[in-house]
């Protein structure tokens, strides 16, 4: 009851919302790529870390991209290994917050 000796009526709204994801560590993702698109078709989000895959080694977006997913990709140039590719189901919404991309950390999408 309100102070005023009336009902207030309350409209709750709930989603339930869940994320499939999957996560590897590559050590090379090119060679893996047709594995890897048959094995993510299902998820939502898809992290891949030591992808290998740098401008020193001519490997361009196209190679890496998975159908259905918009693609986020840091490449280490100046050293062997490394890299990370972010897949994000054209679906979602999705931002990159590049503020989180500073700093001490090495890498980060």
């Amino acid at each position: 009851m309100s102070p005023r000796g009336q009902e207030q009526s309350q409209t709750a709204c709930s989603v339930d919302v869940r994320l499939k994801c999957f996560y590897t560590n590559a050590n090379n993702v090119l060679g893996k790529m047709p594995d890897l698109r048959e094995r993510t078709k299902s998820y939502d989000i898809v992290g891949i870390v030591e992808t290998w895959a740098n401008t020193c080694s001519h490997i361009g977006n196209a190679e890496l991209a998975l159908d259905g997913f918009n693609m986020l990709r840091l490449d280490r140039n100046r050293m062997k290994g490394g890299g990370l590719l972010l897949y994000i189901n054209e679906n979602s919404k999705s931002s990159l917050c590049t503020e989180l991309m500073t700093g001490t950390s090495q890498e980060s999408l």
